[in-house]
C-alpha cells in the first residue's frame, strides 16, 4: 500500500473539499515555512519579531466580547476581501505535541495536505471556520499569497490580525492600545488566554 492510503482526507464537510488540492511540494514548503516564521508559542500569538520586521500593527478581538466579536470579525474579513483581491492559505498552528515536534502533520497525516487554498472572501472564510482546520488543532492561521497580512484564531478564544497600521485602524479604530486593554479585561482573570494576551501585548509594546 502507498503512504497516501494511510492518510486522512483534509475535509469534514463537502463544501470545503474544493479548497484542498495543493500537491506542489515547493508551494507547500513555502506556506509551511511562512507559518513557522509567524507562529509564536504554538499558535498563541503572531511573532513579534516578524511584526517588528514588517513594521506592522496588531489588532485583537476577544471571543468573550459578545455581539461585538461577530461584528468586528465580519467587518475585518469584508475589509480584507476588498483590499486583497487574491487567493489565501489557511492551516493549523505548529504542533504542540512532543511526538510530532519534528514532523509536519499537515503533510504526513493528510493527503492532499491540510492546507486550504481559497479565494479570499468572507463566505470562504466562514467555510474554513467550520471545517477541518479548527477541528484538527484549534489555533490556525490565514494569510494571502502576497503575505501582506496575517490572521490568527486562537482556539476561538481570541482573534489577532497583523498588517499595515492603516488596515488595523480601518478594521478596529485608532485606539489599538485600548483594543488590547479591553481584550485583557474580558479574557477571564487567571485564565490561560489572559496570560497569552498579556504576553502578546507586552511583546508588541501595547502595555
Amino acid at each position: 500500500m502507498s503512504d497516501a492510503e494511510f492518510k486522512r482526507v483534509p475535509w469534514i464537510i463537502d463544501e470545503e473539499r474544493k479548497f484542498y488540492y495543493l500537491n506542489d511540494s515547493s508551494k507547500i514548503n513555502d506556506v509551511i515555512c511562512f507559518r513557522d516564521i509567524v507562529d509564536n508559542h504554538f499558535g498563541a500569538m503572531i511573532s513579534a519579531d516578524y511584526v517588528d520586521l514588517k513594521g506592522w500593527s496588531v489588532g485583537i478581538i476577544s471571543c468573550n466580547d459578545g455581539d461585538l466579536e461577530g461584528y468586528f470579525v465580519d467587518k475585518l474579513f469584508n475589509i480584507l476581501e476588498n483590499n486583497f483581491e487574491e487567493y489565501a492559505y489557511a492551516l493549523p498552528s505548529k504542533s504542540f505535541s512532543k511526538k510530532d515536534r519534528n514532523k509536519i502533520p499537515e503533510i504526513e497525516m493528510f493527503s492532499p495536505a491540510l492546507i486550504a487554498n481559497f479565494y479570499l472572501n468572507i463566505e470562504n472564510v466562514k467555510i474554513i471556520r467550520r471545517g477541518m482546520i479548527p477541528l484538527y488543532d484549534g489555533s490556525y492561521f490565514i494569510f494571502p499569497e502576497s503575505k501582506e497580512f496575517c490572521y490568527l484564531n486562537v482556539c476561538d478564544e481570541y482573534h489577532m490580525i497583523a498588517g499595515e497600521k492603516e488596515l488595523v485602524i480601518e478594521s478596529f479604530g485608532s485606539d489599538i492600545k485600548g483594543l488590547w486593554k479591553r481584550a485583557i479585561d474580558i479574557s477571564g482573570v487567571g485564565s490561560s488566554s489572559e496570560a497569552d494576551i498579556v504576553r502578546a501585548a507586552r511583546s508588541y509594546g501595547y502595555i
